[in-house]
């Protein structure tokens, strides 16, 4: 499960499409979102 997809400064952004491609059942939480980005504010700068 992930709540908030990780922003392009790290990463590609395409591992939930990797894993989805292999079979990997991966959930998205959005109501949970918000607080993933609360706590990464100094990466995600919002």
């Amino acid at each position: 499960m992930i709540a908030l997809r990780g922003p392009p400064i790290f990463a590609d952004c395409e591992g939930v499409e990797a894993l989805r491609c292999r079979g990997v059942d991966v959930a998205e939480i959005d109501d949970m979102a918000h607080l993933a980005g609360e706590i990464n504010v100094h990466i995600l700068g919002a």
